[in-house]
């Protein structure tokens, strides 16, 4: 009887799963969304690290129209020369956008609101460009380091 009750719930599983709710992800569908930005002030000295822009002080937050800011994460590195930067992978927007924004706040008083331009097709999900305000910062994807100054 226990075997019966077992196939019976087994065939109903098996009945209940409709080939077109499952959502298959390719293996080889390519991101690119990192970016990575060194902080100076005028003097050029880097700020990465320092009281004002530490990892305890920056926040990354998404905006996304479909639901609420989520706080997201950055990586702190250090290059070969001791200089710290972020890399930021940054909103790849929802799945038809080609356009997303990604907040860095950098300390209460510092934020910088960060416009990506995406490239999307079956394949890839790709920022294209990167925008500062109205300031392009990141003109392709071969170029997605920068150093702002604060």
């Amino acid at each position: 009887m226990r075997n019966l009750i077992y196939t019976g719930v087994l065939f109903s599983m098996l009945l209940s799963c409709d080939r077109d709710s499952v959502k298959t992800v390719d293996p080889n569908f390519a991101i690119e969304s990192v970016m990575y930005i060194y902080v100076n002030d005028d003097a050029g000295k880097n700020l990465i690290g320092t009281a004002n822009y530490n990892e305890e002080t920056i926040k990354v937050t998404y905006e996304e129209p479909s639901s609420p800011s989520q706080d997201k994460k950055y990586v702190l590195l250090t290059d070969l020369n001791g200089n710290k930067f972020i890399k930021l992978f940054l909103n790849l927007g929802s799945h038809d956008s080609l356009s997303s924004t990604t907040l860095v706040k950098w300390n209460e008083n510092n934020q910088d609101l960060l416009r990506a331009e995406i490239s999307k097709n079956n394949n890839s999900a790709i920022v294209e460009k990167v925008y500062l305000g109205d300031d392009l910062i990141c003109p392709d994807r071969d170029h997605m380091t920068v150093t702002l100054i604060k």
